[in-house]
């Protein structure tokens, strides 16, 4: 586990200061694990960036939020945080990781959308 957070944390920070590199390095870790453990990869990842400015230091607009880096970074976490695996909450509840990533999910597709137009 120590070495898959270690990666969790680089490829974090290359989001952050170089989109391009960093969702090259994405791609790289994804096709080396299978279809759960990347699930798992996606789902721990964007946990650390849904809490960007409290666990990574990060402060400012990160290198992704521009339309060609997201056009990419959505279709990556949409296909690990998939919908149909969203879970139904009623009540109250505590959020948890999955919680988590799912909020940052959609929060990509509203950074797309908040974007400046040319």
């Amino acid at each position: 586990m120590k070495r898959s957070k270690a990666k969790i944390n680089v490829v974090a920070a290359l989001l952050q200061v170089d989109a391009k590199e960093g969702l090259g390095r994405l791609d790289e870790i994804l096709g080396r694990l299978g279809p759960e453990k990347a699930d798992v990869f996606v789902l721990h990842l964007a946990n650390l960036l849904h809490d960007r400015g409290y666990e990574t230091g990060f402060q400012g607009l990160p290198d992704y939020q521009n339309v060609k880096a997201l056009s990419r970074f959505i279709q990556i976490v949409f296909s690990h945080i998939r919908l149909e695996d969203d879970p139904v909450r009623e009540g109250t509840w505590t959020p948890d990781e999955r919680d988590n990533a799912q909020g940052f999910r959609n929060e990509l597709v509203k950074s797309l959308a908040n974007l400046p137009r040319k």
